[in-house]
């Protein structure tokens, strides 16, 4: 009867498929996507606390490194004429 209709016209769901991702061979981005796809996830969340880590002493670094660039307030300048 209709029931049998109905059924016939809905769409069959198909089986989720997890999504195919491609990454080149060459770039950094895509071999640390590459990593992260095979470690587990207590090692990405040391990676990702070790880059952090990284991140700030550069950063602390660059810090240092711009205030090492400024003037000293004890130099004198004379305008030679």
């Amino acid at each position: 009867g209709e029931d049998a209709q109905e059924d016939a016209q809905e769409p069959t769901a198909a089986p989720h498929a997890e999504p195919t991702i491609t990454t080149c061979d060459y770039c950094p981005v895509c071999q640390g996507i590459k990593l992260l796809r095979t470690v587990s996830p207590d090692a990405a969340t040391g990676v990702a606390e070790a880059l952090s880590a990284v991140t700030d002493v550069i950063r602390a670094a660059l810090d240092t490194l711009s205030q090492s660039q400024t003037p000293s307030p004890h130099v004198e300048h004379i305008d030679i004429e």
